[in-house]
């Protein structure tokens, strides 16, 4: 199997994997191309039936579909799933966001460090092994899912066509980091209420803008630093955050508000639930009522994602689910973290780095909700990620591919064992 290992890393060849990273950025695929993921996906099936790879198309949503890639194993191995999103999000403010021009030993352009130089990694990674002839064991599956960058519809339908895998693999930037746990999202909707009057007479009325710029002074004076706080905290992820991203009432100068709209973005740590989260913003509120006399609030979670009405109806229209994003969290000793870790003996002058993010990826669902012990691994900054100065570092491409590859050797020859 060594030998294997070793002719395997041999098909990787660093001009064709660019090359292949390059196309990938030059299609766009954020949700206003009026294609979405298609031609990106028809350029992936076309790519692995080139090269002899079992694959097929799998619907997800009207017109746009996931593409199934696998390498048929012996049946006597565990099955590996590389899981990576062909969506971006839009390019705005980018002077040449599909030109994926090479410059300083960069691949620049939107996708090109989410994600797609993780899933040209992934890809290739099947194409080297098929290449090299390896007898697998287990199946290794390249599952390109359709809308990550929106309710993850792509992910979702990938679950609900029956998970025969053992464990997975998010190919999302981690700066080659092995990730084992990251955040979870809750969207929060606060409503401040108060009572309408004409604005020559203020004092008939109860001024929701006013109350509702109290509770966002004491959400940040007093829950923001309690969230900070050390004992709050988890070793991989660090500290709950909480972020007001909207806030909007009235209906004219003239008129004193009644009501007044405010929502968050509150990430949470793996174990906490939406009740504890509830729980702490409603305690601020009593806090206030107790305060002012005339103060009233309610708070309810909302969907994380659609940021109007009209969205979500949209949603609903296509028959789509919005899932929860909770956090997630995998031991170290998972099967698909060792190989990961053993992986790196291929790759000189790096090290295996166990670490935890605090952004949110459809390793959440595979974790949660079919519970497929899955990490995150892939190439490039996240902190690039959205930017107008996107990059991936085509060495650490190069060796993403790499570590992919031989991870999938590995886990799928029945080399590690459980633990």
């Amino acid at each position: 199997m060594e030998d294997d290992i070793i002719k395997c890393l041999g098909q990787i060849k660093e001009k064709e994997l660019v090359e292949l990273c390059q196309n990938l950025i030059k299609i766009p695929s954020h949700k206003d191309t009026f294609s979405r993921e298609k031609e990106i996906a028809l350029f992936l099936k076309d790519l692995m039936e080139r090269e002899g790879i079992e694959v097929v198309l799998q619907e997800a949503a009207e017109g746009r579909s996931n593409v199934i890639g696998r390498l048929r194993g012996t049946g006597k191995g565990p099955n590996l799933l590389f899981n990576g999103h062909m969506d971006t999000v839009r390019s705005l403010g980018m002077k040449d966001p599909y030109g994926a021009k090479v410059k300083d030993g960069k691949i620049w352009g939107r996708g090109a460090v989410d994600m797609k130089s993780g899933l040209a990694g992934m890809t290739y990674a099947l194409i080297a092994i098929k290449r090299t002839g390896i007898k697998l064991k287990g199946n290794l599956i390249l599952g390109a899912v359709v809308g990550e960058e929106n309710i993850s519809e792509g992910t979702q339908r990938l679950i609900e066509g029956g998970c025969q895998y053992d464990t997975a693999l998010v190919g999302e930037p981690t700066d080659l980091q092995i990730v084992i746990a990251h955040k979870g999202i809750e969207w929060i909707e606060i409503t401040v209420k108060g009572k309408a009057s004409h604005a020559s007479i203020p004092k008939e009325g109860i001024n929701a803008i006013v109350n509702a710029a109290r509770l966002v002074c004491v959400l940040e004076e007093k829950l923001v630093p309690k969230l900070s706080q050390t004992l709050r905290s988890n070793r991989l992820v660090g500290c709950p955050t909480l972020n007001i991203g909207k806030i909007w009432g009235g209906v004219r100068n003239s008129v004193v508000p009644d009501l007044c709209k405010i929502q968050l973005d509150r990430r949470t740590l793996p174990g906490e639930k939406i009740e504890d989260v509830l729980s702490e913003i409603r305690s601020v509120i009593r806090q206030l009522e107790n305060t002012y006399a005339e103060f009233k609030a309610e708070v309810n979670p909302i969907p994380v994602g659609p940021d109007t009405r009209e969205q979500l109806e949209e949603i609903g229209k296509q028959g789509l689910k919005i899932p929860p994003h909770e956090p997630m969290e995998i031991s170290r000793d998972s099967k698909v973290v060792r190989a990961l870790s053993k992986a790196f003996k291929y790759v000189p002058g790096r090290n295996p780095e166990i670490a935890g993010m605090s952004g949110w990826t459809d390793a959440s669902l595979l974790v949660n909700r079919a519970k497929i012990p899955t990490a995150v691994f892939g190439p490039g900054p996240v902190i690039k990620a959205h930017t107008t100065e996107e990059y991936v570092n085509i060495a650490d491409l190069v060796d993403a591919a790499k570590v992919y590859a031989v991870t999938a050797v590995e886990v799928c020859s029945g080399r590690i064992k459980d633990s």
